[in-house]
């Protein structure tokens, strides 16, 4: 709704404006400035928005814990696909756009309008994929909902950070566990040095969480009964 849309909005404008005034009194903490904090929060969002659309990716264990998966089970090939299209929200392109205009008006130069684009459809690919993955576990585990909601949100947390406050194994934890490093410190690599190598290696690892989502989601499948139980069916 317009509402949600405005605190969206307004929870991300206190935060800029709380970067702003940390880079006016430490303007030398790092190599980093405010426009790249910007760039952060403008390509996180436009992801989030991106996703949003297919708005059903954020529900997949209640649906299957619910027992409404049957529905899209028979209708024709391919049921992930179905479930996935069957409730879509474009209202929030409509923030994707004013983001969209927000990094244009920051930054008006077409090479990093463009890659700007491609990184946050890149974001959008390993955020679904990371929902997809945890989604996909509602097949085996009954707390999948809980315990997704709490990894999707420390992704969406870290990924409002610049990786250079991580240190050591938590370095590797924003890369790996919670690849919020791919939302964070990738797209401002990619659009501002022009990192080819960091573009190529969050589209790599973006495809990689979509596949491996799917691959999840097909053997939750056999699994799978009407009824919401959970059989194992010998091949």
């Amino acid at each position: 709704s317009l509402i949600a849309l405005f605190g969206s909005l307004l929870n991300s404008a206190i935060w800029l404006v709380f970067w702003w005034v940390f880079f006016k009194r430490f303007p030398n903490i790092s190599e980093w400035q405010f426009v790249h904090l910007f760039t952060i929060w403008a390509v996180l969002n436009v992801a989030l928005a991106l996703v949003s659309v297919f708005y059903n990716v954020y529900k997949i264990p209640a649906i299957i814990n619910e027992g409404k998966l049957e529905c899209y089970l028979v209708r024709p090939k391919n049921a992930l696909f179905h479930l996935l299209v069957a409730r879509m929200q474009l209202i929030d392109l409509l923030e994707a756009a004013i983001w969209f205009i927000s990094f244009i008006i920051l930054k008006p130069e077409l090479p990093a309008i463009l890659l700007f684009l491609l990184m946050s459809a890149i974001s959008a690919a390993v955020i679904h994929g990371f929902l997809l993955i945890l989604g996909s576990l509602g097949f085996f585990l009954k707390s999948a909902d809980g315990i997704g909601t709490e990894l999707y949100n420390a992704l969406i947390t870290f990924s409002t950070y610049p990786n250079w406050i991580f240190r050591g194994a938590a370095n590797w934890i924003i890369f790996t566990v919670i690849p919020a490093g791919f939302i964070s410190y990738d797209p401002v690599q990619g659009i501002y040095n022009q990192g080819y190598f960091w573009i190529l290696g969050s589209l790599g690892f973006g495809i990689l969480l979509n596949v491996i989502g799917c691959i999840i989601f097909s053997r939750g499948l056999k699994y799978f009964e009407t009824g919401n139980t959970f059989v194992l069916k010998a091949d």
